[in-house]
């Protein structure tokens, strides 16, 4: 038996309320409901032509978003986020900086979690 499907909703961009709402639904939430992103990355140094691998991060950032009276968004935010070897398999505490030769110590933990006020225009 075949399944009616339901039309997409259409994307409204033109009032800037349609804005926020489809700038919160890409990574919040309308409501308190927590929102978890992850991400794994590698960073490279570009020099001229030259591509040079440096390391990996993986993070994940934990978001609550509450809607506020005048239609905006108080939204706070925490992430955690280890560096690794550029294959991105061994988490490590110091880097050797191809471009000083300086070996430096990378800090531990995360970012202290803010607070960010996301107006209705």
């Amino acid at each position: 038996m075949a399944h009616a499907q339901t039309p997409a909703p259409s994307l409204d961009l033109q009032s800037p309320a349609a804005r926020l709402r489809t700038f919160m639904l890409i990574r919040h939430a309308l409501d308190s409901r927590v929102v978890v992103n992850w991400a794994k990355a590698r960073y490279f140094g570009i020099v001229g032509d030259e591509m040079t691998p440096l390391f990996g991060v993986t993070s994940v950032v934990l978001t609550q978003s509450r809607p506020m009276a005048n239609g905006g968004y108080r939204t706070a935010s925490y992430e955690l986020g280890y560096f690794t070897d550029h294959e991105g398999t061994t988490a490590i505490r110091t880097f050797d900086n191809p471009y000083t030769g300086e070996t430096v110590t990378i800090p531990e933990g995360g970012y202290p979690p803010s607070v960010v006020l996301i107006g209705s225009d």
